[in-house]
């Protein structure tokens, strides 16, 4: 039997749920992400103090040195905000 195809919110999921709580799920962000895309350093950086803390971490990592968001900042210009 072929899977089920792809779904793009969890209005179009089969599945019993009021039309209320499939408004709420749709309006969901994953943590660490914009609207826009774009990645949030803030949650990510809380993790690696909490790692360091923890010592399981030795040195401070510099997220803006990893993360690059050039290609969400450049969609935006052509594209717009969310």
């Amino acid at each position: 039997m072929p899977p089920p195809p792809p779904h793009t919110t969890l209005a179009e999921t089969p599945c019993e749920t009021s039309d209320r709580t499939i408004r709420l799920y749709d309006q969901i962000v994953p943590p660490g992400l914009s609207t826009d895309g774009a990645i949030e350093l803030q949650g990510p950086q809380d993790g690696v103090a909490w790692y360091r803390q923890k010592r399981v971490v030795q040195e401070d990592l510099d997220l803006s040195r990893v993360v690059d968001n050039q290609h969400v900042e450049n969609a935006l210009q052509q594209l717009g905000p969310y």
